[in-house]
């Protein structure tokens, strides 16, 4: 090797065994000892209930930190039906629909996106990050942070990352469809499967596991996969550094002395490019990850712990019946109780006494509070208040009171909710779009069930689109155009096509082309209150309402300018748009019947 890369490992194989025991050393942050995989461990532990060193019976374990986490999940939640793609293109905006259709009927479901996102919102929630790879296809791979086997503590994605992973024989085997075993391979899946059933199986120095021979066992692999030694690909004496993937397992083999050796076999090796999107959750400065969910309640559940482990001690000596006496001979001749009758006289001494030892608890008041004070202390840090977690409200709690507390609640959480859209818009242009667009424009056709808006939509441009079509058919035959029959035609159409909601979709082949698609994610954090904004709606109209005139079959409030500017204002102050109210409201009976929807020239 080149001796600038001398201090470099010779090979991938060493590069990733000395990497992965460094990794468990942590990182010094301003003086704070930080380590990422016990983060990632207490997280996990604490998350689930567990002990770091061990459950057993005599130990509880009061877990404050799940419900607070499932809370946080619902707060920060973004689903699928909150996201809406369209046409940047001013020409091309009647295809909106087609692509909100396409998404909506056929990327999402087919590829389960919902449960992706709830997954990365997890992550990003307990570990204070959440971490996808682009694999190709329509849906990305989240990447389980519990699996890395080393990285960058300090910038995950700025060195390479590594993961351990554990594949069954026939899950490897799948492998094969992304190039694992041929592309840059030293064996073939189906070696490295055997080589795996002919070792020991004991545990390695650097936490390397040796294939087992038990057929049952799963395979160690490790993926690797950022900038690397050129070497590593080719064996060159090149100096410079290539982003690159690669797939390695080891296996117990022999030296020419015939000593026990461990042995890498590649799987895949190329040049690539950086698969990875990264999101933190309130970002640490000098950290991989940022402050988790389950970091900020570490505390609260410890000390919950300890208190509860002193409440037990208590409650243990409650249990117990002890006597005392002065009576030596007493002690001597009734050295227990337990063989004592019901109603049995004992003798004790002159002037002796027995009598029941006090053991109760007059402590336990204070270990309760203890563990009360650190459950508020956890439902504050976690924002979590009573209403968000499903606690009745004391009797006598006004509803709007009680709503008003659940949204006061979820406003720690919104600028999360936010950020991870961000994260997802992020998503969709670099990664979802391209691969719908290259979809759709192949001439995708599918069912859709649209809504009545939708349906009042299309039902415009089907028939313009099918009149203009006949207009030009009778003219060219040398016919004259009745318009009575052009409006019967009309009708026609638009009574056929509203008979059903269900409707063949289909995208022309480079009808999309050139179109430029953009996201936008209505975020459920901040959205409207829609009890308040309902709240709102209900007042304004009772103020415009109030002022009809039946005489006049007018609104007061609308005929006077002062008076309306002063409504604009009272809607602009509610949160409210006045575009929405444009136009003089009308009585009901004076209301005109309803009109055909104009036709929308279809350009």
């Amino acid at each position: 090797m080149n001796e600038n890369l001398e201090n470099v490992p010779q090979d991938i194989y060493k590069f990733i065994e000395e990497e992965e025991i460094n990794y468990a050393k942590g990182i010094d942050i301003l003086g704070w000892e930080w380590s990422m995989q016990e983060h990632i461990k207490i997280s996990f532990f604490y998350k689930h209930g567990r002990l770091l060193n061990g459950n057993d019976d005599e130990t509880p374990v009061k877990n404050i930190v799940k419900i607070i986490l499932n809370m946080q999940y619902w707060a920060e939640d973004i689903d699928v039906k909150d996201i809406m793609l369209f046409i940047e293109n001013e020409d091309k905006r009647h295809l909106s629909l087609l692509v909100n259709k396409y998404h909506e009927e056929i990327f999402l479901k087919e590829n389960n996106f919902d449960t992706l996102f709830d997954e990365i919102n997890q992550s990003r929630i307990d570990y204070g990050g959440g971490l996808v790879m682009d694999i190709g296809k329509a849906k990305p791979q989240r990447m389980e942070l519990e699996t890395i086997a080393f990285c960058n503590q300090s910038d995950m994605l700025n060195s390479p990352i590594c993961f351990k992973m554990y594949f069954s024989p026939n899950a490897l085997q799948e492998m094969e469809k992304r190039g694992w075993g041929t592309k840059g391979a030293t064996h073939t899946i189906d070696e490295a499967i055997v080589l795996s059933r002919t070792q020991s199986g004991n545990e390695q120095s650097g936490n390397i596991k040796t294939p087992s021979k038990d057929v049952k066992k799963d395979i160690e692999v490790y993926l690797t996969v950022g900038s690397m030694p050129q070497a590593y690909l080719d064996d060159s004496e090149k100096e410079e550094y290539t982003y690159q993937m690669q797939v390695v397992c080891f296996y117990q083999g022999k030296d020419i002395d015939d000593k026990p050796k461990k042995q890498g076999i590649t799987l895949y090796s190329s040049k690539c490019k950086n698969p990875f999107k990264l999101i933190k959750r309130d970002p640490v400065f000098g950290r991989a990850l940022g402050y988790g969910g389950a970091e900020e309640l570490f505390e609260a559940q410890a000390w919950t712990t300890y208190n509860e482990i002193q409440k037990k001690e208590m409650l243990t000596g409650l249990s117990k019946i002890v006597n005392i006496t002065d009576d030596e001979d007493f002690v001597k001749r009734n050295h227990s109780l337990k063989g004592v009758e019901n109603h049995e006289t004992l003798l004790i001494g002159d002037g002796k006494f027995v009598k029941p030892m006090d053991t109760y608890p007059r402590n336990i008041a204070l270990a309760d509070r203890g563990i009360d004070e650190w459950m508020e202390y956890a439902q504050t840090i976690g924002g979590a208040p009573d209403p968000m977690l499903g606690k009745e409200a004391p009797s006598g709690t006004p509803f709007k009171l009680q709503d008003l507390v659940v949204q006061t609640g979820k406003s720690p959480h919104e600028w999360r909710v936010g950020q991870y859209a961000k994260f997802i818009e992020e998503m969709y242009r670099d990664w979802f779009i391209p691969f719908m667009a290259r979809e759709i424009t192949k001439g995708k056709k599918f069912l859709s069930s649209l809504s009545l808006e939708e349906m009042q939509y299309v039902v415009d441009h089907v028939v313009a689109y099918e009149t203009n079509q006949k207009i030009i058919s009778t003219a060219l035959s040398g016919k004259v155009n009745d318009p009575e029959e052009i409006d019967i035609y009309k009708q026609k159409i638009r009574d056929d096509f509203m008979k059903d909601s269900d409707k063949f979709l289909e995208v022309l082949v480079n009808e999309l082309k050139d179109a430029k698609i953009n996201i936008s994610v209505n975020v459920a954090g901040k959205q409207k209150n829609i009890s308040a904004f309902v709240d709102k709606l209900s007042n304004l109209f009772s103020k415009v309402f109030s002022t009809y005139n039946p005489q006049t079959g007018q609104f007061a409030i609308t005929q006077n300018p002062g008076m309306v500017k002063l409504l604009n204002q009272i809607i602009e102050y509610s949160g409210l748009s006045p575009i929405d109210f444009e136009g003089t409201p009308q009585p009901a009976e004076q209301l005109a019947p309803q009109a055909q929807p104009q036709l929308i020239n279809n350009q």
